[in-house]
């Protein structure tokens, strides 16, 4: 809870000094992740929105994504045992676009996430019924890199890829990582 204060607090202020400047942006991404913990990847939709400030050559970002997530079933005569995963990341962002002197510019860049994996299980047996509750949150690591193209002289059409590396769960069993390629427009005010 306090992480998420501390977040929200800091990107109102960055959002804020940003607008008084004009050089603030918005973009919505649409993307396709792969969220894996070495064993059982989850593959699906993953939208993005991000609110960001460009320095010129360098942007500063805060982003939120929610990953597709996942239903896990196990029966057998006796038992069902059920899980429901769901994964999503807020994240800051220094990227460096390559001033080509073109309408295409390609970008670097790094990110530190707040990544949040939560899972529900349920156990349902004959007179039996169990239900467990896992949340937890950890900082992460991240490369991103892609191109956007300047459409009008205030909308970019954004291609990318990102690597995120979420941390070690549930007593360091499982390293959970991802892999996301989207596509978005960034809107320059």
């Amino acid at each position: 809870m306090k992480k998420a204060l501390l977040v929200t607090t800091l990107s109102l202020i960055f959002a804020t000094s940003a607008m008084a400047q004009n050089n603030f942006y918005v973009q919505g991404d649409l993307g396709y992740a792969k969220v894996t913990d070495g064993k059982d990847p989850i593959k699906g939709f993953s939208p993005r929105l991000s609110a960001g400030y460009d320095l010129g050559d360098v942007r500063l970002a805060l982003d939120y994504t929610h990953y597709k997530g996942k239903k896990f079933i196990d029966q057998d005569r006796y038992s069902v045992e059920t899980s429901d995963v769901k994964f999503n990341s807020i994240g800051f962002s220094a990227i460096y676009d390559f001033d080509l002197q073109s309408q295409i510019k390609p970008y670097v860049g790094v990110r530190l996430g707040l990544n949040k994996v939560k899972i529900n299980a349920e156990l349902k047996a004959p007179n039996y019924y169990e239900s467990d509750k896992f949340s937890k949150t950890k900082t992460g690591l991240g490369i991103l890199f892609g191109a956007s193209y300047k459409v009008v002289p205030n909308l970019e059409l954004d291609a990318g890829y990102r690597y995120n590396y979420w941390g070690k769960f549930a007593d360091d069993a499982f390293k959970i990582k991802s892999h996301e390629f989207s596509t978005g427009l960034r809107y320059s005010f």
